[in-house]
């Protein structure tokens, strides 16, 4: 009787680990399990307010939810699932030679795999195909944005459905509001993405990385350093099939400190609604070959209350130039003006030891571009009754500084071009006109222009240039495109 004893014990005690393993802690030990695995997704710091002296919010932040693409986890899945992935091929740069290079083909991954089932349940929307694949290429660590600002009912579907995708998730994210608007954003500046993102310190600690928005003009700029605050992190689970299931672990960014100024919001607002009344607003369709920072342009201006959205295209590329005309035309339903802004240089230095690369793409970027928005463009201003073309050329084209002559040349064909244009698409009312600015040492092209770093003698010799004793700014050639674009100059051509 005793040993039955002893074996009832020993059989209930069996039992109760059985119990405590399967099913007490059983999703603690399957998440053990092999081949599952866990990543982690660093979340931006949140910013701090600006206020004005009463208290009144002049720039805030407000939750955006989005659906997020982790483009390196649809293609492993993908990989998994199918035993290989369906490539791309495109022209890219070894060693500065130009070659054609291959990469998974993340838009056929995302059509054939995601999008169907994002259709079943009413969440499919259109994207950028083309700033879908360079994002891939460029900035695989951050996750795709797929879709932003979701309202309650688009939240519940996702929140109730389990859609079983790899590398598809939904968070909340926040997002810059500036909220007298543009006027305001002008004043107080704005943020975006940070310039080196390779630089960036703790790029290597996360599986995914988004980074946080920093100030790129007056305010946010200045008061970087106190507005910006600590990032957190996510720990996501993910199964052996490469979906994620959920949050395992969560640490909650830090925002930072409020900016209070002196200033007093009423006035701002009465000052914008005078913008406003006078009609000035535009529509703008936003390029750039770079997504991300184009796509934070465009956010931008609809923060500051405008109407803008942002396409990804080559302009030195046909296909590229007709499917950005088109867009435009194809989203506000006419193209008024196009304005075109893309430039490059080679560095500083004698005109012979230029490389042919580096004459071929100044020509490509500075003057091509301008041919190719005059042939996919013009159709559709004559079928329209009209429009306006704006370039942008520089001084350099008109009084050539030494060492950059290759450059000075295409800007010097992009101001002839343009008078030519004038003259043989005026009867059509279109109108061409040009705007040459001087240097401006808060572009990207600064140093190439200056032939090494920017440093103080080298700003100070070319201000002793320049007859107003100051450098050009956006703002300036922001100013003279409004004005050429609005009803102000329509007899100014050429």
């Amino acid at each position: 009787m005793f040993l039955g004893l002893i074996m009832l014990l020993g059989v209930s005690g069996l039992l109760f680990r059985l119990w405590y393993v399967q099913i007490a802690r059983g999703a603690e030990y399957t998440a053990r399990i092999g081949n599952r695995s866990q990543v982690s997704v660093r979340i931006p710091a949140v910013r701090g307010e600006i206020l004005d002296r009463n208290g009144i919010k002049l720039v805030e932040n407000r939750a955006s939810f989005e659906v997020d693409f982790y483009l390196p986890d649809m293609v492993r899945a993908y990989r998994e699932s199918k035993g290989t992935v369906p490539m791309t091929t495109y022209r890219g740069r070894v060693h500065n030679m130009p070659r054609d290079l291959k990469e998974a083909d993340v838009v056929k991954i995302v059509s054939d795999e995601v999008i169907p089932r994002l259709e079943e349940l009413g969440l499919a929307e259109d994207y950028n195909a083309n700033a879908l694949q360079i994002h891939y290429r460029t900035n695989q660590e951050i996750p795709y944005s797929y879709r932003q600002d979701l309202d309650f009912s688009q939240m519940a579907v996702f929140s109730e459905k389990n859609l079983g995708l790899p590398g598809v998730n939904v968070t909340v994210k926040p997002v810059r509001w500036y909220v007298y608007g543009s006027l305001a954003a002008h004043l107080l500046g704005y943020v975006g993405m940070p310039n080196d993102l390779d630089k960036l310190s703790d790029l290597k600690d996360f599986n995914f990385y988004e980074p946080d928005m920093e100030g790129k003009a007056q305010i946010e700029l200045f008061f970087n350093d106190y507005l910006k605050g600590q990032p957190g992190a996510r720990i996501l689970q993910r199964n052996v099939k490469g979906v994620i299931e959920g949050e395992v672990n969560r640490k909650e960014p830090v925002q930072g400190d409020n900016v209070f100024l002196t200033i007093d919001a009423r006035i701002q607002y009465f000052a914008e609604q005078a913008l406003r009344a006078v009609g000035r607003g535009a529509a703008i369709v936003v390029n750039d070959i770079d997504p991300d920072r184009g796509q934070q342009v465009a956010t931008d201006i609809v923060t500051a209350g405008g109407r803008a959205f942002f396409f990804a295209a080559d302009v030195t590329r046909s296909d590229e130039v007709a499917a950005l005309v088109a867009a435009a035309v194809s989203r506000f339903g006419k193209l008024d003006v196009m304005v075109n802004n893309a430039g490059w240089t080679h560095r500083n230095r004698p005109a012979l030891e230029v490389s042919e690369d580096e004459f071929d793409r100044c020509y490509a970027v500075n003057v091509k571009s301008i041919y190719l928005a005059t042939v996919h463009a013009t159709p559709v201003f004559r079928a329209q009754g009209g429009g306006s073309f704006i370039n942008i050329a520089s001084t350099a084209g008109v009084r050539p500084r030494p060492g950059l002559t290759w450059y000075n040349g295409s800007k010097g064909a992009v101001i002839t071009t343009s008078k030519s244009l004038a003259a043989e698409l005026g009867p059509d009312n279109i109108r061409v006109n040009c705007i040459n600015p001087v240097f401006n040492p808060d572009t990207g092209l600064a140093a190439e222009f200056a032939g090494g770093p920017l440093t103080e003698e080298r700003k100070a010799k070319f201000r002793a240039s320049i007859p107003l004793g100051r450098f050009s700014t956006a703002l300036d050639v922001a100013n003279a495109v409004l004005y050429l674009a609005s009803d102000e100059a329509s007899f100014i051509s050429g």
